[in-house]
C-alpha cells in the first residue's frame, strides 16, 4: 500500500469517534444555568449556577499550544480543550457552563467553561473550552 493512502486511511480511523465512539479516555458532569433576570432598574442579574448534573463518557483533546479558530465575523477565539460527546447524549450544554472532566486513567479532575458548543456534527456534539 501506498505510505500516503495509509496515512490517509490511519487518520479516517483516529478520527472516527462517531457512533460507538471508538476512544473514550474521560467522563464528564456539567452545571446547568438558571436564566437570568432583570432587577426593577432594568440591570442584568446573572442566572445562578445549579447544582452538578451527571454526563455520559466522551474523549478530550487538550490543545498546547491553545488552538486558535478565526469566527466568520473575523473573531479569534483560543481554547485548550475538545470535547467529544456521543450524538446520544440527551443533556442539555450550551456556552457559559461549567464542566467537569473526570480523567479515566489518572482520576484527575479539571473544571472548565464552555466557550462553544457545535450540535450540528452528526457523529458526536462537539464542545471547545
Amino acid at each position: 500500500m501506498h505510505p500516503i493512502t495509509q496515512m490517509c486511511l490511519q487518520l479516517k480511523v483516529d478520527r472516527n469517534i462517531g457512533n460507538g465512539m471508538s476512544r473514550i479516555n474521560s467522563t464528564f458532569r456539567y452545571r446547568s444555568i438558571h436564566e437570568a433576570s432583570t432587577d426593577e432598574k432594568g440591570y442584568q442579574i446573572p442566572g445562578s449556577v445549579g447544582e452538578w448534573i451527571d454526563g455520559i463518557e466522551c474523549y478530550v483533546e487538550i490543545h498546547i499550544p491553545a488552538k486558535q479558530v478565526i469566527g466568520v465575523d473575523g473573531q479569534v477565539f483560543t481554547y485548550n480543550f475538545s470535547v467529544f460527546i456521543p450524538k446520544y447524549f440527551g443533556g442539555d450544554i450550551d456556552v457559559a457552563q461549567e464542566m467537569e472532566l473526570t480523567y479515566d486513567e489518572s482520576g484527575k479532575t479539571e473544571i472548565i467553561n464552555i466557550k462553544g458548543v457545535d450540535h450540528l456534527n452528526r457523529k458526536y456534539i462537539e464542545v471547545w473550552a
